[in-house]
């Protein structure tokens, strides 16, 4: 008899980013995200390759506020269901070495916990 997935897996995706702009704030949600940058999905076409941002949002977990510089580096739309999703890749400028501690952190402690799951399963 297969076993079932384990239910005590940690989601720390997506994120909720505040985006201060020119023309004013806007939201995403990051689906990805290391200490060079993130991957989010933004709900409006604005935005520009090159275009400087400052963002805004909580990281999961140990809730640590965070607020950095980025650059839009890549943009990306396709098609989901009846409307389009616009998705944009960024990288920091320069991220605060306290800051991409604390991101490193939260991901090998993910990594770390996904393992440990994958361990329990198999024996």
């Amino acid at each position: 008899m297969p076993q079932s997935a384990p239910k005590n897996k940690i989601n720390i995706y997506p994120i909720e980013i505040n985006i201060e702009v020119e023309g004013g704030p806007h939201k995403a949600q990051a689906y990805k995200i290391n200490p060079q940058g993130m991957i989010m999905e933004v709900f409006v076409s604005k935005f520009k390759p090159q275009q400087s941002l400052k963002l805004k949002w909580i990281l999961p977990i140990d809730d640590i506020g965070m607020e950095e510089d980025a650059v839009v580096v890549k943009l990306y739309s396709q098609p989901k269901g009846n409307k389009i999703q616009y998705l944009m890749e960024i990288h920091f400028k320069k991220i605060k070495p306290q800051n991409a501690e604390a991101i490193k952190f939260l991901l090998d402690r993910v990594e770390h916990h996904k393992k440990q799951i994958e361990k329990k399963a198999q024996s």
